[in-house]
C-alpha cells in the first residue's frame, strides 16, 4: 500500500520555485485510474523508495481536433525520461510538462515538414504536411501509405491481408489486377464484380466459392490459369 510522506521534510518550496526538473517515470499503476504516474526525480527525490513517491499530474496539451471526451490519449511508459514543474511551487503538486527529445530520432521525426507518432516497439504513423502523404509502419515491416496528392493506398506487408465483412463491394471505372500464387474467395451469399476490364493472373489455383458470382465486364473479363 502507498504511504503518504511529508515532501517538505527533503526540499523547500524555495527550491522548487519556477523550476523544471528532468525525472525518469517509475510506476504507471495509478489506482484510481486518473492517468496519473510516479516519477522519480534525482535533484529532489534520490533514495525515495516509490512507495512514497507523489503521483503526478500529465499535462495535456491542446492540440487540433480535442475536444470534451475526444483527443490525444496516452501514459508515458515506465523509464521514460520527463520534464516536472510544481503548480503553484506546491510541493505536493508536480506536474509533468513534457519529455526531452530522444537521441535515437530518425531524420523524417526532426524534420519540421513531419509530425506523427512513434512507440517503443517500432510503430509509426507519420503526416508530411508539405505533400500531405500519410504513412503508417508496423514493427513487423507491414507499411500503408496513402497519397496525399491522389489518394490512392498502398498496402505492402510480408503477411496476409483479410477482410472480415457482411458485404464486400469493389467498384473501378478503369481496371482491376490481381497477380498471385493462390487467390482464395469465399462468399456466403452474393459477389458483385463491376468493372471496364478485369484481368486476373495466377499461376496456381484459383478458388472461388460462393452461391452466387455476378461478373459484369463493359468489354472484356479475362481468367488466365497457369
Amino acid at each position: 500500500m502507498s504511504q503518504t510522506l511529508d515532501l517538505s521534510a527533503h526540499f523547500t518550496n524555495a527550491q522548487i520555485a519556477n523550476k523544471r526538473f528532468v525525472g525518469q517515470v517509475v510506476d504507471v499503476n495509478d489506482p484510481q485510474k486518473l492517468g496519473r504516474v510516479k516519477v522519480m526525480v534525482p535533484e529532489l527525490w534520490t533514495g525515495l523508495p516509490t512507495d512514497h513517491l507523489p503521483w503526478v499530474t500529465i499535462e495535456r496539451h491542446v492540440h487540433q481536433g480535442a475536444t470534451q471526451g475526444a483527443g490525444y490519449y496516452g501514459i508515458p511508459q515506465v523509464n521514460t525520461h520527463v520534464y516536472v514543474k510544481f503548480d503553484n511551487n506546491d510541493e505536493h503538486s508536480p506536474v509533468i510538462t513534457g519529455e526531452p527529445l530522444p537521441n535515437t530520432m530518425t531524420p523524417n521525426e526532426m524534420d519540421p515538414a513531419h509530425y506523427g507518432h512513434r512507440d517503443p516497439a517500432g510503430n509509426i504513423f507519420d503526416v508530411n504536411n508539405k505533400t500531405n502523404d500519410i504513412n503508417v509502419y508496423t514493427h513487423q515491416d507491414t507499411h500503408i501509405y496513402i497519397s496525399g496528392s491522389d489518394g490512392s493506398i498502398i498496402i505492402t506487408t510480408k503477411n496476409d491481408v483479410t477482410f472480415n465483412c457482411k458485404d464486400l463491394t469493389i467498384n473501378a471505372s478503369e481496371n482491376v489486377t490481381i497477380n498471385c500464387k493462390v487467390f482464395t474467395l469465399n462468399a456466403n451469399e452474393s459477389v458483385s464484380i463491376n468493372t471496364k476490364a478485369t484481368e486476373l493472373h495466377s499461376s496456381n489455383d484459383v478458388h472461388i466459392q460462393t452461391n452466387l458470382l455476378q461478373v459484369n465486364a463493359g468489354t472484356v473479363a479475362f481468367i488466365h490459369g497457369g
